[in-house]
């Protein structure tokens, strides 16, 4: 932990010290580091990367005993114990959660999220009423025991409305006793009733020596794609994850992303079965031919939605998105991304050629996405019409992307040659802007002061401030009658929030007490103009509101959360004066 801070020094393995700012990771790149302690947050796993438990089933040998998998795991959450507490771990850590290898799970649906019933989820008292049983009550109850029931009701059957068109009755049972225990009830007679399949699948323990990547040469969540005449049967072990448990759900997808390939062709259903183009043969006309490889091979099924065949998730998911048609609506030759629409499909091409693209930078074609998108988007170099790269480039993708929602929204039909003419102006008129942001602006100064309210009115001022060194925000306010004398003030902590709430809190807390007090004909001023425009009350230059601001400053020292002021500090006394005989200050 100590190797986070910048300054600093640890001894290495080759005895060289070291600073954190030096420290490498296993990739050569430098460790993350700050300058304080205050600025780091140390923990093992996090929601966007894999559980705690799941990486180490992953990169630990597969020998390893769960036994020692899970002192690793509680190790690591220990060592964040010492350091940070119990709220830095991720949720689940510590009773060894696991999310099947997802990494980003929350992105995943409730199909890989939630194995659930809408049952699960009566909303009104009365629903709850008429579903939801307690079985095990009265005389003859069982000790330690909880059993809950939630019935549906049947289509067009009179009585209670269906809710699941799945599950007709569930059962809950709860055993708190430590040994096995016997329930029946006259409510359940006649029922047939069926375990849960995550129940039922939870007798399955772990590998002998771990939870291995892999049974037989094969990973537990694998595709079987076996010859079947009416759809590819799919193979699942019992420790497969929830993502593919939820991609069964879509046997139509499966069937329709499943494509031979051609070895011996014994196999193959010449005109039913998808082996070449983008269907099978009898849903196209003419018939088109292919070869046949004259090396005797079994067939082999692969899965049509990736170029390489191989079954991903992501591939499975666009194709749930968009069951008609994955692929790019211009060339048709590749699954939809935004690297291809960007930079491989032809109409893409066909703008960066005539942009000169290839011929500026031979690597243009050539790199990572992620890295061809910084190195253009930041270059300076000249380009044609002499526009900068960065800038031609940037306008180029942005008409690019236009082009592809009209044709998708507005079923427009794709011109390369529009697009780059877009682009072109595009580009001119991000020039012109950048060009007119360099002049300077020049504001005359003008004088800002306090301005007291009607006769018999009240003026409210509040700040709200959050100080970026310590993290803390805090708010504070004043009310004057019409004389611009002092009725009452506060200062309020409101912890690590941002600016942008503290003022609203101030104003908050504000008019609070002024209703307390029962004042009427109140105006409040406020330096935050974002706020006046959403409430529609008054704004003030920050040179008008100095007393709120000097005291939501104040409220910093103050150990209280809320402090009412019946009298004013002493330290405020003089701007009030300022401010009573409405002397301005000069604003710039």
């Amino acid at each position: 932990m100590a190797a986070n801070l910048r300054d600093f020094v640890l001894t290495d393995f080759e005895g060289k010290e070291r600073k954190g700012s030096e420290v490498l990771s296993f990739g050569g790149t430098p460790v993350g580091y700050a300058l304080c302690p205050t600025e780091t947050v140390n923990y093992v796993s996090a929601h966007e990367n894999e559980t705690l438990f799941d990486i180490i089933s992953f990169k630990t040998p597969v020998e390893i005993s769960v036994e020692d998998r899970c002192r690793m795991n509680h190790f690591a959450t220990s060592i964040i114990a010492l350091t940070q507490g119990i709220q830095f771990f991720h949720a689940g850590d510590e009773m060894l959660r696991s999310k099947s290898l997802d990494r980003d799970s929350y992105n995943s649906g409730d199909w890989f999220n939630r194995y659930s019933s809408p049952l699960f989820r009566l909303r009104t008292a009365n629903a709850i009423q008429e579903r939801v049983r307690f079985l095990n009550t009265g005389p003859s109850w069982v000790p330690g025991i909880i059993v809950m029931s939630i019935e549906d009701g049947n289509e067009g059957v009179p009585g209670l409305s269906q809710l699941d068109p799945i599950v007709l009755y569930i059962v809950v049972v709860f055993n708190a006793s430590p040994t096995e225990a016997s329930f029946s009830s006259p409510t359940l007679r006649g029922r047939t009733l069926q375990l849960h399949p995550i129940q039922l699948r939870s007798h399955r323990t772990m590998h002998p020596q771990g939870v291995s990547p892999c049974q037989g040469g094969r990973h537990p969540c694998s595709l079987s794609l076996e010859k079947h005449e009416k759809f590819a049967v799919l193979n699942v072990p019992g420790n497969s994850s929830s993502t593919w448990r939820g991609l069964l759900r879509t046997r139509n997808l499966i069937k329709k992303g499943c494509k031979w390939q051609i070895k011996s062709g014994a196999q193959i259903k010449f005109w039913q079965d998808w082996w070449v183009g983008k269907e099978p043969l009898k849903n196209l006309y003419p018939l088109m031919d292919n070869p046949i490889r004259n090396e005797v091979e079994n067939d082999k099924r692969t899965w049509g939605f990736t170029k390489d065949g191989k079954f991903t998730v992501k591939s499975a998911y666009y194709a749930i998105i968009n069951t008609e048609d994955i692929n790019c609506k211009d060339c048709r030759n590749e699954v939809e991304s935004i690297s291809h629409i960007l930079r491989t499909c032809s109409t893409a091409r066909t703008v960066w050629e005539e942009l000169k693209a290839w011929e500026q930078d031979r690597q243009f074609g050539s790199m990572a996405f992620k890295n061809w998108l910084k190195r253009n988007s930041l270059s300076k170099k000249p380009g044609i019409e002499n526009l900068e790269r960065g800038p031609m480039l940037m306008a180029a993708i942005w008409s690019l992307w236009k082009a592809r929602n009209d044709r998708i929204f507005k079923d427009a039909r794709t011109d390369p040659f529009m697009v780059i003419k877009y682009a072109k102006q595009f580009a001119k008129d991000i020039e012109r802007a950048w060009i007119n942001s360099q002049r300077k602006m020049v504001n005359d100064p003008f004088w800002v002061s306090w301005r007291k309210p009607p006769e018999g009115g009240w003026i409210l001022n509040t700040d709200g401030v959050h100080k970026m060194n310590s993290g803390m925000a805090v708010a504070g306010g004043l009310i004057r009658d019409s004389n611009g004398d002092w009725k009452i003030g506060f200062m309020l902590k409101l912890g690590r929030i941002n600016s942008s709430d503290a003022e609203i809190w101030g104003a908050r807390q504000g008019l609070s007490i002024a209703k307390s007090l029962g004042l009427r004909n109140l105006i409040l001023h406020m330096d935050a103009k974002w706020v006046v425009d959403i409430f529609n009350v008054r704004h003030i230059w920050r040179e008008g509101n100095k007393c709120a601001d000097k005291l939501a400053n104040m409220a910093l020292l103050q150990e209280e959360d809320l402090t009412i002021l019946q009298l004013p500090p002493t330290d405020l006394l003089e701007q009030l004066g300022t401010n009573k005989k409405e002397v301005g200050d000069l604003r710039h």
